[in-house]
């Protein structure tokens, strides 16, 4: 599959407060292949974007801390949280 139909098939949220990656997998399992995907999908975007000179490597790994850490830190509330 291309990489072009995988950034179309993976579906997304856009929000005010981010972007969030979404599945309707029913399973752990599944939910794990979801997630792999959309990381690929996502990295092949960037990397693809910073390589023609659309964006910095900065903003690239921005995007990305935001897509997979910041959105849903920020959505739950998990700052303050001890482990």
């Amino acid at each position: 599959m291309s990489i072009r139909s995988r950034y179309r098939s993976t579906p997304a949220i856009f929000t005010e407060t981010g972007v969030f990656l979404t599945g309707d997998t029913g399973n752990i399992d599944d939910a794990a292949g979801s997630l792999e995907l959309g990381r690929e999908v996502v990295a092949k975007v960037l990397a693809e974007r910073t390589e023609n000179g659309w964006t910095t490597r900065e903003v690239a790994e921005d995007i990305a801390r935001r897509i997979f850490r910041e959105n849903a830190i920020d959505i739950y509330r998990l700052e303050n949280l001890e482990y």
